[in-house]
């Protein structure tokens, strides 16, 4: 995927969470996508609850998907505690704290859920 301004991973972030609770369906789909660089970036799939071709909702240079779900969260709720995704609990306080949940991973798409 090309780069993204965080603008535009911001806005891109906030359409697909707003999208995914308003949405009849309870899933949706986070790829992860590690390019040669060392980047790491969220995509969200073509779907029902997203645009025409994948966009990058979040992305990281050092932390990975650490650092993805960092800026992820940061998108939609801003500056709040985080836990971070290595962090004990962390699955739950996302449940509490995003209203879903991370029901499968498996290193390359995560499924979420309401």
């Amino acid at each position: 995927m090309k780069r993204t301004s965080k603008e535009e991973r911001k806005q891109n972030a906030r359409s697909f969470y707003q999208i995914f609770n308003s949405y009849e369906t309870n899933k949706a789909c986070i790829v992860v996508e590690r390019n040669e660089n060392g980047r790491t970036q969220f995509l969200t799939v073509p779907s029902a609850l997203s645009y025409a071709n994948p966009v990058v909702i979040a992305e990281s240079a050092n932390l990975a998907i650490e650092g993805c779900w960092i800026e992820f969260i940061q998108h939609i709720c801003g500056s709040i505690k985080q836990k971070t995704y290595y962090d004990d609990h962390f699955r739950e306080w996302l449940k509490d704290t995003m209203g879903f949940e991370i029901t499968h991973y498996d290193g390359f798409v995560f499924i979420i859920e309401r």
